[in-house]
């Protein structure tokens, strides 16, 4: 980490990543190989690509460059983290706890980027765009993981009782969700009628 000097005062401290081999290693080390449990601060990914990326804008970063070189270097970097977060994402499709900890660190990163002002206007909307996407596929992935999980243990549940799954089926379906009905309330009902 790089204490930050007078010329960028808007964060103590930057992470600067020397050249594209390093940030590779470093993406791939923070992304794929870090298991969650790392973090005791489950959103700490997403801040630490953030000082990544807010040193990619600061004029520490490569002094000589111009603000169209500093945004493509930028959107470089933008890129390769979404395409690390969708490897994870996709590798781990049916991992529900790991899908909750990306997509936590994946809309904190966006609504990172759109917090800030500089990065936001640096990034523009069609990465935003994309990062949102990715959202939505996580959220989509995770309640289909969720739904794969009850509907085993509702299998599971159904199975010990003596009637067939379409019966049991409606039966639920015609349970009243405004009732708060515990699971032994669901049970003696589904054996009562």
């Amino acid at each position: 980490m790089t204490p930050v000097t007078d010329s960028a005062p808007q964060l103590p401290a930057l992470i600067e990543l020397y050249d594209q081999g390093v940030e590779h290693e470093f993406l791939r080390c923070l992304i794929l190989e870090t298991p969650q449990e790392r973090f005791p601060f489950r959103p700490s990914p997403a801040f630490i690509l953030y000082m990544v990326a807010r040193y990619r804008i600061s004029p520490l970063f490569r002094p000589g460059l111009n603000r169209n070189e500093r945004q493509t270097y930028l959107q470089s970097f933008l890129m390769s983290i979404l395409e690390r977060f969708y490897h994870i994402v996709h590798l781990n499709s049916s991992n529900t706890g790991l899908l909750i900890f990306y997509l936590a660190n994946i809309s904190e990163f966006l609504h990172i980027l759109k917090a800030d002002l500089e990065l936001a206007s640096m990034c523009g909307p069609i990465i935003q765009g994309r990062y949102f996407e990715l959202v939505e596929k996580t959220f989509d992935l995770l309640v289909g993981s969720c739904l794969t999980a009850i509907q085993s243990t509702m299998l599971g549940l159904l199975n010990n009782i003596n009637i067939s799954h379409h019966e049991a089926t409606r039966k639920i379906a015609c349970v009243s969700f405004d009732e708060a009905m515990s699971l032994g309330d669901l049970l003696n009902y589904l054996e009562d009628t």
